[in-house]
């Protein structure tokens, strides 16, 4: 398909053409959502058409850098919108994390179902991934291919019927080569779903790769076993969390590299998308100007945030919470956590629901420590905003890592730092990257519960701080009287007595 309609339909102009440019398509503005593209996605959707249409004979690759909130998911979805267009490509669409690949669908689905016209069908989208976490989720059964396969055998015994059953009129002969199509094509969608037929045997012709700066090296190797790849396109970021490598010996080998970053290292040329879409600008500022050099901007004028009206409801939208260092860390076999914090994170998120519950509908609690998330998880106002039954009576809760949280978004996000000592050692805190990812899942207020003078104690954590006091708010409600108060409380309300008398008494828990 030539260039320029695409081109022109990105513009959002409307094109009248005949059935020799675009087959089978009346009009080009049938797709909705082209209009809100910025520059930077379509200038991204026309690169990646032009390689895929070029006559070169190696492949091509594309790298695009996908600050957080920049609407990497809705770009991709309105790419392969673009790529149905061209009807002869096969397209293999992957993730590293189970929630982007769901999200990248969902998003899919949801602008396809908006479409007034049909060029494309729904039976072409397939997702396959693990069984038991998408059986939960209904709203995927249309490409889902447990589902498909269910259908598809349904429809086998139909036609079975059909055949043996049906009346003189029914063509028995086209219906037996319809028959054993499907039956062909349920086997081998059976063995491909069991795992037993050769992953390497299937033909794409372009993979789009999405957080691509989280995926292996040595995982990349199943894309390029595809011999008929003329396109690859990575989204990532390296500014955020790279490939999860737990043993220490890879670690030092650098199997926590990815080819994105790579390429990069390589000075390979790559696309920036620009134009952020989900923080209030006092959010994303401050990770604009140091991590991506102020060439991230926020968008003013559209986007749904923006319109929703919140930016102008909430007024708090930077607030740290000073607890001293009386509230000391602690640490477990299974890592840090902080009772102090756990203390005021369970104030916050009951003043919140309390003031703000119509206007917030989630709630993310981040914490680096899986022990400090683990504590979390069992404060009993977080259980019952967790719970789905009443999910539309509070703002959902959901608590996890900031590993856990990459790729999402909530209203307001409360991050726990949980160090907190004398000698100003804060850990692994002291990634840039995890400092990234965590201050920007937040699309309205952002709340910090932590020891400033721990944390001050690195210059990325000193500049964010300074920062915070300089655009938003400190404050010292963790004074010693107040955390005294709530400990107390607590310990009344859940009954332990002899917690309660070591308190007291002895001033430890």
């Amino acid at each position: 398909m030539p260039l320029k309609f695409i081109n022109a339909l990105l513009k959002g102009e409307r094109i009248y053409h005949t059935a020799k440019d675009l087959t089978d398509i009346r009009t080009t503005d049938c797709i909705p959502y082209y209009n809100h593209l910025n520059p930077s996605q379509r200038n991204l959707i026309l690169n990646v058409l032009e390689l895929v249409q070029g006559k070169a004979n190696k492949l091509q690759v594309q790298l695009v850098k996908g600050p957080p909130g920049t609407g990497k998911t809705a770009t991709i979805s309105t790419l392969l919108k673009c790529l149905l267009y061209l009807k002869s490509e096969r397209i293999l669409v992957a993730a590293p994390s189970l929630y982007a690949v769901t999200e990248l669908v969902k998003k899919t689905l949801l602008t396809f179902d908006d479409c007034s016209e049909r060029w494309f069908r729904i039976s072409n989208i397939l997702i396959v991934g693990n069984e038991k976490r998408l059986d939960t989720m209904p709203w995927i059964e249309r490409v889902y291919i447990k589902e498909r396969l269910e259908r598809l055998n349904k429809a086998l015994l139909n036609i079975r019927e059909a055949v043996e059953l049906g009346p003189e009129v029914v063509n028995r002969e086209r219906l037996k080569k319809i028959y054993y199509l499907l039956k062909d094509l349920s086997e081998n969608s059976d063995d491909d779903i069991q795992g037993r037929k050769s992953f390497k045997s299937q033909v794409f012709t372009i993979a789009i790769i999405d957080e691509a700066s989280q995926v292996q090296e040595a995982d990349m190797a199943l894309v390029f076993a595809f011999n008929k790849l003329k396109c690859l396109v990575l989204v990532g970021d390296e500014k955020q969390l790279p490939p999860v490598v737990l043993s220490r010996r890879l670690l030092k080998l650098g199997y926590n590299n990815s080819l994105f970053q790579r390429l990069l290292k390589l000075e390979y040329p790559y696309l920036l998308l620009d134009v952020q879409y989900r923080m209030h600008p006092l959010i994303s500022m401050w990770p604009a100007k140091t991590f991506y050099e102020g060439l991230l901007i926020s968008h003013k004028t559209d986007g749904d945030n923006v319109q929703s009206g919140m930016y102008c409801k909430i007024s708090d939208v930077l607030t740290i919470y000073d607890v001293p260092l009386s509230n000391h860390e602690k640490k477990t076999e299974r890592g840090y956590y902080n009772e102090g914090e756990e203390l005021i994170i369970r104030e916050l998120i009951s003043k919140f629901k309390r003031e703000k519950g119509r206007d917030l509908q989630s709630i993310g609690v981040i914490s680096p420590y899986k022990e400090q998330v683990k504590r979390m998880l069992d404060l009993d106002n977080v259980k019952r905003c967790i719970s789905p039954s009443v999910s539309n009576a509070y703002p959902l809760v959901q608590v996890s890592t900031v590993d856990g949280f990459q790729g999402q978004e909530f209203d307001l996000v409360i991050l726990s730092t949980v160090r907190s000592n004398t000698s100003g050692s804060i850990g692994f805190l002291d990634d840039a990257r995890r400092l990234n990812v965590a201050i920007t899942r937040s699309k309205y207020m952002m709340v910090v519960v932590c020891n400033q003078r721990t944390l001050s104690n690195n210059e990325l954590w000193k500049s964010f701080l300074g920062y915070v006091l300089e655009h938003g708010a400190i404050y010292n409600k963790g004074d010693e009287v107040s955390l005294e108060k709530l400990l107390i409380n607590e310990l009344i309300e859940t009954k332990k007595v002899e917690g309660l008398i070591r308190f007291l008494f002895m001033g430890t828990l």
